[in-house]
């Protein structure tokens, strides 16, 4: 692996010949400014170019390249960085963004070291920003000593700056949130764990770290529809704002499950209006659409859809679509003779998503009335389902697509909900705050 020092050259070629002994890179890159007071000359001026010292104790010296015995080492047409206008930040991080980008490209194994001492003002600001960006392994800036305000003097020596920290810190404050706010849990929760491995950073910062990487664990294990792993992650966050009611929902979307799904258990979950799990299946569809993942969001929309009808035929008439009991008190004889007619080869009657709505409305049921009436529709807009490549056809969902069956399934599904429950309150989307992780 080889060592790259970046260094900024500014009027005193001191601090980079100091920089240059201590650090023994493999390789210097020269990062100059140009025009009139031009500090190539620094670098690579002929003669005694070098000045050091003030009044009467002025001393001339050979260029830094004499200095340092880099003369026949120094490539100049890719080791010297020369920024036109170095009073102006975007120029001088846009002359160093290149040069580091190219070579990450070229080696992404080369380490990285950059001192910031020399130089205008807005030099040392722009490489010590690149060299946060891309997480050098160094960032040093030589100082010493000083006898007067204004110069070093004595005792220089590079000193090195926690980049790794302020890098990590970067990341988790500007990246994070955005990542949150676009549900992309899974991308959040390899940052987390990234910036974890990779620093060694103070206490409070791996307690801050670890919060959120519990918060993006837990909703990211939801996401997926691991609703005790999320259970698990978000307990000890449960009592703050921006996780508290969602926690509640969680625990009431488990003892739903459980209903229709009894090998998962109810374990951690409390009792809700028992159709739970079909909104938080529109709420993942919400979430799908948000991403421009409409075939996903559709798919959910259809579970949802089916879903209903499932719970609604156990909850009220005790009957299961993946093996209807024939003899269940609430089919009458016409029904049944109805039903024979659906046994398959293991004399086991199934019922999909269309006979499922149909038999409640032979029931009687409000809900399968309401889907009586408004079947043309629901069944118009779930046909875009089944002409996409996730069922049984290739053409890919668009916006406008979900947007129709969003405004005839999902409405059909949500007022039903409401009028079986008799509740207006819908559950609140994924939270997307992290402020208010620290608020009880």
């Amino acid at each position: 692996m080889s060592k790259i020092l970046i260094v900024s050259v500014g009027g005193s070629c001191s601090p980079v010949v100091t920089a240059i002994e201590k650090i023994k890179p493999e390789r210097i890159v020269f990062f100059c400014s140009g025009g009139k007071n031009s500090s190539v000359t620094q670098v690579m001026g002929e003669g005694k170019p070098c000045v050091t010292g003030r009044g009467d104790d002025i001393e001339k010296l050979p260029n830094i390249l004499v200095q340092t015995g880099w003369e026949d080492k120094f490539d100049k047409e890719n080791d010297l960085l020369i920024v036109s206008n170095p009073d102006n930040l975007r120029d001088c991080y846009n002359v160093l963004e290149e040069f580091v980008f190219n070579r990450i490209l070229e080696d992404e194994n080369a380490e990285l070291i950059a001192d910031y001492t020399g130089g205008t003002k807005t030099m040392s600001a722009a490489l010590a920003t690149v060299a946060v960006d891309f997480n050098f392994s160094g960032l040093f800036v030589t100082t010493a000593l000083r006898d007067n305000l204004s110069k070093i003097t004595v005792g220089q020596v590079p000193r090195r700056v926690g980049v790794d920290s302020l890098h990590h810190k970067r990341r988790a404050t500007q990246m994070l949130p955005v990542m949150i706010k676009q549900y992309y849990f899974s991308a959040a929760v390899r940052l987390m764990e990234n910036i974890l491995f990779e620093c060694d950073l103070p206490g409070d910062s791996v307690d801050e770290l670890d919060m959120y990487l519990n918060f993006c664990m837990g909703f990211e294990a939801w996401d997926r529809f691991d609703h005790r792993k999320a259970l698990e992650h978000l307990k000890p966050l449960a009592g703050t704002k921006a996780v508290r009611e969602s926690f509640l929902f969680l625990k009431k979307v488990i003892n739903s499950r459980f209903i229709i799904d009894e090998e998962y258990g109810k374990e951690g979950g409390m009792p809700g209006h028992k159709y739970e799990v079909i909104e938080d299946l529109l709420l993942n569809a919400k979430r799908r659409a948000f991403q421009g993942r409409y075939d996903d969001a559709v798919g959910r929309v259809y579970r949802a859809m089916e879903l209903l009808a499932q719970l609604r035929l156990k909850l009220n008439y005790n009957i299961i679509t993946g093996n209807v009991d024939l003899n269940n008190p609430s089919i009458t004889d016409t029904l049944r003779e109805k039903l024979e007619k659906k046994k398959n080869d293991r004399g086991i009657v199934q019922i999909a998503l269309r006979q499922s709505y149909e038999l409640l409305y032979e029931l009687g049921d409000p809900v399968g009335k309401d889907y009586a009436e408004h079947n043309n529709k629901l069944m118009d807009s779930l046909k875009l389902r089944n002409d996409s490549l996730f069922a049984h056809g290739f053409n890919p969902l668009s916006e406008a697509d979900y947007k129709k069956i969003e405004n005839s399934v999902c409405r059909f599904i949500e007022r039903n909900i409401e009028m079986i429950t008799g509740s207006g309150k819908k559950p609140e989307q994924f939270p997307i705050y992290l402020k208010d992780l620290w608020v009880k």
